[in-house]
């Protein structure tokens, strides 16, 4: 899955879902932004439930970030 699909995937996505975010992660193909995103959802879900629009965007935010291709 590259940057964009991600994002797609992530706007798309039924967050009431469980694990929602695990399956768009697992996907990913580039390992550097897997692992980066991965420690990233580590410390954002202490701060929020899965299940609230605001970690979305907080996702969508870091898909933005320069962790593709590294």
């Amino acid at each position: 899955m590259t940057q964009e699909q991600a994002i797609e995937a992530v706007e798309d996505a039924d967050i009431s879902t469980s694990g929602w975010l695990d399956v768009i992660i697992e996907q990913i193909s580039d390992k550097y932004a897997q692992g980066y995103l991965t420690c990233f959802l580590e410390n954002l879900s202490g701060r929020l439930s899965a299940t609230y629009e605001e970690y979305r965007e907080e996702v969508l935010e870091a898909l933005e970030y320069d962790i593709w291709g590294k």
